[in-house]
């Protein structure tokens, strides 16, 4: 880094190659950040970076150089390390962020919210001032999530894209949008970034100096055609009234973001390619009407008030409203058809506001009350709405779904049991979910009904012994939930002996098929059991074919063969001393 004057040149020039050769490069030697140099690069380049953002390069929504430049700002700003070094420059990081994620597209929105997330994680203490700013945002997102689904849910299907002769790498990784960049969400933008005023710094006013003798300098070597890059609205209207119209092409995605994984929609250099065509001109979405940017609220507001107890008296009975409402919410019939990408990146935003909800219900239980049943029918619709391929999307609404079985919300599932009890709605058609899913979904539903097992009528507990009486009875599925199912059914005889419905046959019939069912296993385990016995023994086997279940038990029994024990004569006599009836006499 000696020529670390020189890279804060190239990165002040008005040249849009030279500013994005430079930034490449520091991006790709990241690993000075670690190098006890790292104050003195912050002292000289975090107002260049200020600036690029803020005045140098406005927002961009088509995948041109200019968007590139202003990506690459950010995924440096993120790969700084968080130690005392940078520790002066937190607040106006945020401040700088904060402005990116009211202004920008969604790609560079999902890496400042990745920083965002860092920030307040390694620098908690202190930035208590920075934590409100973040909230009134989420919360003016949750208010206009129906109006962002009328923009998004709108206008051409998704399938037309693939017809436009597009590289299909641009089709896999760009961000769509259904609503244009207009010059009244420019002014919109230009205000919101004035909310937050920047510090003046002298090295602000120096660079600023240096712009202008930059400007003056490259007017007179190129000619009057060539025309600085500044923030004016005029030159912003436009130069976004020239993009083309976006377009609504954007493939199924095939994984979530997730600010928690430390990944984001483009962190990575391969994820943005800086040597993509610029021509191409990809429509992007604005961050402030994207799906995939509300998706990662609800985690940073889970941090922020973990580090930030103060807030959840103020905040929590204002955002749980909301992000019920937004739970309710349902997508027109045919967006899964024809926005397939949007409806899976609506459904995960749905998720993790549920997994956030989910986390709210130990500590706010009085809150949350007026929202448990409420809570236990949008997790069902959830599982009903999820695609068939959506796995990841499925599994998490699972693990959301056990965190309240271990809460007293649990009985908000009561109703929707029959529902469950069907293998469409509980696994879905997906291969992948047949696979890895059904031995986690049939141990949830099991603990449901078990939870709410003295509530049940004779019909549903008949239904529930045809549904766990099959899947006892599945070779497919693990002994452990083979064995969950049996105790379920074992669980209910009670209820079927002891109701008081008129009709005793119907409580007979239920034992019988109980019975039936179990004693039918038996028979299975007995035939099955030779086979496992007779199977060739390998050192290498790391699990025994005879552990798990009630494999204990049946060693026990004379089911199984037991090797013949040489006993000594002492150990014979003992035997004969501690066996049965041996004092009878």
């Amino acid at each position: 880094m000696n020529n670390l004057e020189n890279i804060r040149r190239g990165l002040l020039s008005l040249d849009v190659g030279v500013r994005l050769k430079e930034l490449s490069d520091l991006y790709k030697h990241a690993d000075v950040f670690l190098t006890p140099q790292l104050p003195r690069i912050l002292d000289v380049l975090f107002p260049v970076f200020t600036m690029i953002m803020r005045t140098q390069i406005p927002p961009q929504f088509s995948n041109n150089d200019k968007n590139r430049c202003r990506k690459l700002t950010l995924q440096i700003l993120n790969r700084l390390p968080y130690n005392e070094a940078l520790k002066p420059y937190a607040s106006r990081l945020l401040h700088l962020l904060m402005e990116v994620l009211t202004i920008d597209n969604v790609d560079n929105c999902l890496i400042a919210l990745k920083t965002i997330f860092d920030l307040h994680r390694n620098y908690r203490p202190g930035l208590k001032n920075e934590v409100q700013p973040f909230l009134e945002q989420s919360q003016k997102m949750y208010k206009n999530i129906q109006n962002i689904m009328k923009k998004q849910f709108s206008g051409p299907p998704e399938t037309l894209a693939n017809q436009t002769g597009a590289p299909p790498s641009t089709q896999q990784t760009a961000p769509s949008s259904t609503t244009e960049f207009t010059p009244a969400l420019a002014t919109a933008a230009e205000t919101q970034a004035t909310a937050l005023p920047p510090a003046t710094t002298e090295a602000d006013t120096q660079i600023k100096d240096e712009s202008m003798s930059a400007e003056n300098t490259t007017s007179s070597t190129y000619g009057p055609d060539m025309k600085p890059i500044n923030a004016s609205s005029d030159e912003t209207s436009s130069g976004m009234s020239s993009l083309p119209a976006p377009s609504v092409g954007e493939p199924p995605a095939t994984s979530t973001t997730s600010v928690a994984g430390g990944e984001s929609g483009g962190s990575g250099l391969s994820g943005m390619d800086i040597n993509d065509d610029g021509s191409a001109d990809t429509p992007l979405c604005p961050g402030i009407e994207s799906f995939k940017t509300m998706a990662e609220f609800p985690l940073i507001i889970m941090l922020l008030f973990q580090c930030y107890p103060n807030y959840i008296e103020n905040y929590i009975p204002i955002l749980v409203p909301l992000m019920m409402s937004t739970l309710s919410l349902r997508c027109p019939e045919h967006a899964p058809k024809i926005y397939p990408t949007k409806y899976v990146d609506f459904l995960d935003c749905q998720v993790k506001t549920l997994s956030f909800v989910t986390y709210l219900l130990r500590g706010f239980a009085n809150l949350m009350r007026p929202f448990q049943d409420t809570i236990c029918e949008n997790t069902v619709k959830l599982l009903m709405a999820c695609p068939k391929d959506a796995f990841v999307l499925r599994k998490d609404i699972f693990v959301a779904a056990r965190h309240i079985l271990s809460t007293d919300f649990r009985r908000g599932f009561y109703p929707q049991l029959e529902i469950l009890m069907d293998d469409d709605v509980l696994i879905g058609k997906g291969r992948c979910s047949y696979y890895q899913i059904r031995p986690l979904a049939y141990s949830t539903l099991a603990d449901m009904i078990h939870h709410v097992r003295d509530m049940l009528t004779l019909t549903q507990v008949s239904k529930i012994v045809s549904f766990y009486g099959k899947r006892i009875h599945d070779p497919t599925l693990p002994v452990p939930i083979q064995t969950t199912a049996i105790r379920l059914l074992l669980n209910l005889v009670d209820i079927s002996a002891k109701n008081e419905d008129s009709d005793g046959w119907r409580g007979r019939n239920i034992l019988s098929r109980i019975l039936l069912t179990i004693a039918s296993k038996f028979g299975t385990t007995l035939k099955n059991l030779p086979v496992v016995l007779s199977m060739p023994s390998n050192n290498d086997r790391l699990i025994d074919p005879l552990e798990g279940g009630a494999m204990d038990k049946i060693k026990q029994s004379n089911l199984v063969p037991h090797p013949k024990e040489t006993l000594t004569a002492v150990d014979t006599k003992l035997k004969e001393l501690l066996a049965p009836g041996a004092y009878t006499s």
